[in-house]
């Protein structure tokens, strides 16, 4: 979260607070610049006030008691789990905690499967070479948004398959759309921030419904195509959840699979886009290792037919995406309550 200080933490200090607000308004500035000074300055641990009690945590064993072998004793934040964040967010995964999460988590894995996941390589490969043929030579281009194009299209068609039809790109609009308004949600300072009559608000009412019957639409295209099945349901993810079931051979409804698709199309390719345009600027900053990385991806299609399977040989690419996250995590904050 925060790179070394120079002078060690005062332990037991914390950063001044104000009257009654505490530390919002630091935290609101900049939130995580005020983390980072905050860790650098007052150790690993840090009583904080924003709105109430807070503890920034930052050593990795603690973070693990809390995440990992510890988790039921910590739940997601309110704002998620509570009636107005599954209103925005559904009752998937994503809004699962404590004993609910686990089963949900189950249901999702095998979408996430190697030999699923291998299953989309090609088609993802396709799809980045589509993309690359439109850079012109020697133009600038906002890689941000290239990454976060690329991966959208990417969630889109192993969510709804290859044959999925959006020609003017309005379902991919809309996921835009959502989330950036989940982003608003989140982040709004302003009480009942989805009641105001703001543009974002109307755009979201719009995209959310239109998504809705798109997804629902999809649902039951595989419903009818018979029993569940590879061979009838593909290996998209969306036919993968239509063909779930539980231990006791429960199907899901198609309100929890149009949740899982939904927080899908928000938290499926928003990091993924982020990741990869760290590691280009990582990467533009080092051109040794650039060159380097250069020659193993070239290695891996030197007879022009993509295996998947090579991608695990190439360990270079991998350490450099590795290191990228562990600098530029994507996700840098979690929100547990005790």
């Amino acid at each position: 979260m925060s790179m070394p200080s120079s002078l060690p933490p005062r332990k037991g200090a914390a950063p001044p607070s104000l009257p009654l607000v505490g530390h919002v308004p630091a935290f609101l500035r900049d939130k995580l610049g005020f983390l980072r000074r905050t860790r650098e300055q007052f150790g690993d641990t840090v009583r904080l006030m924003i709105g109430e009690p807070v503890w920034l945590i930052n050593d990795p064993a603690d973070v693990e008691h809390i995440l990992v072998t510890n988790a039921y004793n910590y739940e997601k934040s309110p704002k998620l789990t509570s009636p107005r964040g599954r209103k925005l967010s559904g009752s998937g995964l994503h809004t699962a905690t404590g004993t609910d999460h686990l089963p949900k988590r189950r249901r999702v894995q095998p979408l996430f499967h190697r030999s699923i996941v291998q299953g989309h390589a090609r088609p993802i490969v396709r799809l980045t070479d589509e993309r690359l043929s439109r850079w012109a030579v020697g133009a600038e281009i906002d890689l941000f948004d290239e990454m976060m194009g690329l991966t959208q299209q990417v969630l889109i068609r192993t969510l709804l398959g290859q044959d999925f039809d959006d020609p003017e790109g309005r379902f991919a609009a809309a996921v835009t759309t959502r989330r950036e308004y989940i982003e608003y949600f989140f982040t709004s300072n302003l009480p009942l921030p989805e009641y105001l009559p703001l543009p974002i608000v109307w755009r979201y009412r719009r995209c959310v419904a239109y998504l809705h019957r798109i997804v629902q639409e999809e649902i039951d295209k595989r419903r009818q195509s018979g029993p569940p099945n590879q061979e009838t349901h593909g290996h998209d993810m969306l036919s993968m959840l239509v063909a779930s079931r539980d231990k006791e051979g429960r199907a899901m409804s198609d309100t929890e699979i149009r949740d899982e698709a939904l927080t899908l199309t928000s938290t499926g390719y928003e990091t993924i886009g982020a990741a990869l345009s760290w590691t280009w600027h990582l990467l533009s900053l080092h051109p040794d290792i650039q060159a380097a990385v250069q020659r193993e991806s070239t290695w891996m299609v030197a007879d022009e037919i993509f295996d998947p399977g090579r991608v695990e040989a190439m360990t270079l690419t991998r350490m450099v995406f590795d290191e990228a996250l562990r600098i530029f995590p994507p996700t840098w904050i979690f929100v547990r309550v005790a």
